[in-house]
């Protein structure tokens, strides 16, 4: 049996203020330093503009979590933010859901999909 780490909900920050990111990412540092295993889900808002330096904040933490074994898991805001997720490969390193709920609860992941339907993918 593997235990989990505790599981910590943040806001993915939409400012593209280096300061505003540079504090997020020590507060996720400092996560990854006094917890084991932490769960990190990033409630990415529908609003967020997922710009290059957003994805390396993002790959940052993926870096910084998993150095604590730990995992780290995106609720996409937009379906836009979903498929630029899928296109820079985020998705073969993160885990990807709807909803806070679903992130939470270890729910099945989806994709989105243009017509308003979503599938299920699998989970790494």
């Amino acid at each position: 049996m593997t235990s989990k780490g505790p599981v910590v909900i943040k806001e993915f920050p939409q400012s593209r203020n280096f300061a505003r990111r540079k504090s997020f990412l020590s507060e996720v540092r400092n996560l990854a330093r006094r917890t084991y295993r932490p769960q990190l889900v990033l409630d990415i808002p529908e609003s967020a503009e997922m710009a290059p330096d957003a994805i390396e904040l993002l790959l940052e933490c993926v870096e910084q979590v998993e150095q604590a074994d730990g995992r780290v898991s995106v609720v996409a805001g937009s379906p836009q933010t979903a498929v630029i997720l899928e296109l820079t490969r985020l998705a073969s390193v993160l885990d990807i859901f709807s909803s806070v709920s679903e992130a939470v609860n270890g729910g099945t992941l989806h994709r989105y999909q243009h017509d308003g339907l979503v599938q299920p993918i699998a989970a790494s």
